[in-house]
C-alpha cells in the first residue's frame, strides 16, 4: 500500500534509472496486472535484475506477463528459456521473433 501512494513520485524519479525505483515500480505493475506499463518500463529502463523478473513472470497466470518473461529472456540472450515459454503458451510468432 505504501508503494501505491508513492507511485507518482517514483515514476518521476525513474528517469534516473535507479535499480530500487525500477524494481519497485515493476512490482507495482505486476500487482496491478498492468502489463502495458511493465513492458514500457522494461523497454525504457534497464537497471534492474532482469533474470529475476523473467523467472517471476514465467509462472504468472496471465499470458501477457508470461510473454513479457519470454521477451526479457530474449533480451538477455537466454534463447532456450524464451522459446520454451513461448512454445508452452503456443505463441509461435514469439518463438520466431
Amino acid at each position: 500500500w505504501a508503494l501505491q501512494v508513492g507511485q507518482p513520485y517514483m515514476k518521476n524519479v525513474q528517469a534516473a534509472d535507479l535499480t530500487a525505483v525500477n524494481e519497485a515500480l515493476n512490482e507495482l505493475y505486476i500487482e496491478d496486472e498492468d502489463y502495458e506499463s511493465l513492458r514500457k518500463s522494461i523497454d525504457r529502463f534497464k537497471n534492474f535484475n532482469m533474470i529475476a523478473l523473467a523467472q517471476k513472470l514465467a509462472a504468472h497466470e496471465l499470458l501477457e506477463f508470461r510473454r513479457i518473461s519470454a521477451y526479457v529472456y530474449r533480451c538477455n540472450k537466454k534463447w532456450n528459456q524464451s522459446i520454451e515459454l513461448s512454445k508452452g503458451d503456443r505463441m509461435w510468432k514469439d518463438c520466431i521473433d
